[in-house]
């Protein structure tokens, strides 16, 4: 209360006017002057820690885990086994096809090999019965047509010596073709057929294995395991597209900010930011501008692990309203602690501009006129 009646005094009252107006005119300097303070223009915005990269392992058939060899918290090399699926019908089908592309080698070897001389030469001897098959039933069917026509045979045994003579012609017929094609070797037609099936085997054959192989789920990225309770998914089913473990490389973490929309024209890389993050109780940590996305994002993407699918990003987006877009903006930090950890979220500032502090004060009223009411101006 004194210090208020003091002000007061010193500026209604204050004495004398040749006290009073040198007072009154420095004070009004001393504000004036305030204003021309160098004073650094912020933008700043909700921000959390990421790994450098973050990699899901994903099932790209269905089956069953039958065994998992990572845990959490252990550091995986570029391909490593995290866990295997069953994969039964898959073996399955590859020893099936092992088993068609031996016996459609064998196929193809026997036509470019040709008949052996001792099938030829059964073929052969099939001829030379059917001949005499075809002889012996010629002259039965001469015979008992001279003995229908004197009427000592009947009709139905003429019948029956005609047939018999007919099959016999068939018989000849078809073991001169065999022995033909015996004698001649497989066509070209045959040939390329042959072929064209060994590859068709071949082809089914590597896809089956490629199946079988799909059965070991490999890391994507050298990184630390972080899903949780990786054991717990031993005897779990899984569809194609299942996440079965998350990856993360924190050899080097980064910072990802939400920040205000103003700041996508005016952060650029190499800009210096200071970030405060709950866990670590407030600590300061210095970082640069590594790079600013070149599109706004909803907030809600913000909170979307860059593992999810497509699909499931856009679950996740359609449960959250909100309309109000951010700047994504990614932050090297310039040393890396030990406490830091990828999810931890805090406060980013990033110094985008070095001024006075009137530009400061007047750029928020700034915008307003030019947007608010420009908005209301017919």
């Amino acid at each position: 209360m004194a210090v208020q009646s003091s002000w007061r005094w010193l500026v209604y009252r204050g004495g004398p006017w040749w006290f009073r107006w040198p007072v009154r005119i420095l004070l009004l300097a001393i504000c004036i002057g305030c204003m021309f303070i160098s004073y650094d223009s912020e933008v700043g915005g909700d921000c959390r820690i990421v790994p450098s990269a973050s990699r899901g392992a994903r099932a790209q058939i269905a089956d069953e885990i039958v065994e998992v060899h990572v845990s959490e918290g252990d550091w995986v090399e570029t391909g490593q086994i995290l866990a295997t699926l069953a994969v039964r019908d898959e073996k399955a089908a590859v020893a099936m096809s092992e088993a068609a592309l031996g016996k459609a080698k064998a196929d193809l070897k026997l036509l470019r090999e040709g008949a052996r001389e001792e099938t030829i030469t059964i073929a052969k001897e099939e001829l030379d019965m059917a001949t005499v098959e075809l002889e012996f039933a010629r002259s039965e069917l001469k015979r008992t047509e001279d003995l229908e026509k004197k009427e000592a045979a009947s009709t139905r045994e003429l019948d029956k010596a005609k047939q018999r003579f007919e099959l016999a012609e068939k018989k000849i017929s078809t073991a001169k073709e065999n022995l033909e094609r015996l004698e001649d070797g497989a066509r070209e037609e045959e040939l390329a057929a042959a072929e064209a099936e060994v590859k068709r085997i071949e082809a089914k054959l590597h896809h089956d294995k490629e199946l079988v192989g799909l059965g070991k789920i490999r890391s994507p990225i050298a990184g630390r395991v972080v899903t949780p309770n990786m054991e717990e998914r031993e005897g779990q089913n899984v569809n194609v597209g299942d996440l079965i473990a998350v990856v993360y490389d924190d050899s080097n973490l980064c910072v990802e900010v939400a920040a205000d929309q103003e700041a996508a024209p005016l952060v650029k890389p190499d800009m210096p930011v200071s970030i405060r993050l709950h866990g670590t109780n407030g600590s300061l940590v210095t970082g640069r501008v590594a790079a600013v996305s070149p599109s706004l994002a909803g907030e809600a993407q913000f909170g979307v692990e860059r593992i999810r699918t497509d699909r499931e990003i856009w679950a996740h987006e359609t449960i959250q309203d909100d309309n109000d877009l951010h700047a994504r903006i990614y932050v090297e930090i310039d040393e890396h602690e030990k406490q830091l950890r990828p999810g931890m979220t805090g406060y980013a500032r990033i110094v985008v501009d070095s001024g006075r502090l009137w530009e400061a004060l007047a750029r928020p009223v700034k915008r307003f006129f030019r947007v608010e009411v420009w908005s209301w101006l017919p």
